[in-house]
């Protein structure tokens, strides 16, 4: 088996990140599931996002 670890890191609260979040994750397990290779742990930071004045800056 092959197994790896997921960081996710995302500004996922900012407009429709959190729709574009999902389907990234509905993506990376398709692939996943056909390679064979899965996720069995990891870390995320899910707000990636900050203000500077009147802009909304993603990270990293």
């Amino acid at each position: 088996d092959v197994k790896c670890s997921g960081n996710w890191m995302w500004g996922s609260k900012v407009g429709s990140e959190g729709g574009a979040l999902v389907a990234a994750c509905d993506a990376l397990v398709a692939a996943m599931h056909r390679l064979g290779v899965a996720i069995d742990g990891g870390k995320d930071s899910l707000s990636m996002a900050a203000r500077v004045g009147t802009e909304t800056v993603m990270a990293p």
